[in-house]
């Protein structure tokens, strides 16, 4: 499966990767597992890590619909983890929709930046690569 998750209970975050074609149906394939897994609970955590991501196949309407009906509480933080535009763009896309469901969004370069944001709630330091991010990838 292109897209799949593990639950780190302890730390109370449900860390997904994704690899080559990210569509919305992997996705709400996704949504429903973790429905129904008896770990999950819905004010964890999201580190979503795209990094091995090469193409997507997601409207920016699919990807409204996925924010307005997410298992996750609204103040649950969400990290998404890109190295490339494509990656990033998503990632950005997803931020944007996100906010009328007041969803809180940060995009990282390294995973454990973006895991001392969700466990620790420690906001990273300004780095390089968290300004080019802010800036996009231009």
């Amino acid at each position: 499966m292109p897209l799949s998750y593990a639950i780190d209970r302890r730390r109370r975050v449900v860390v997904a990767r994704a690899s080559g074609l990210l569509t919305v149906d992997d996705a709400v394939r996704v949504r429903s597992m973790l429905q129904s897994d008896p770990v999950f609970r819905s004010h964890f955590s999201l580190l979503f890590d795209l990094r091995e991501v090469t193409q997507v196949n997601m409207s920016f309407q699919a990807l409204a619909r996925l924010a307005a009906t997410t298992v996750f509480a609204a103040h649950a933080r969400r990290a998404f983890v890109c190295t490339t535009e494509l990656q990033h763009e998503v990632a950005h896309a997803f931020s944007l929709v996100g906010r009328e469901h007041q969803i809180v969004v940060r995009v990282f370069r390294e995973p454990h930046m973006a895991e001392s944001w969700l466990v620790d709630g420690r906001t990273p330091e300004r780095s390089h690569a968290a300004m080019v991010f802010d800036k996009g990838l231009r």
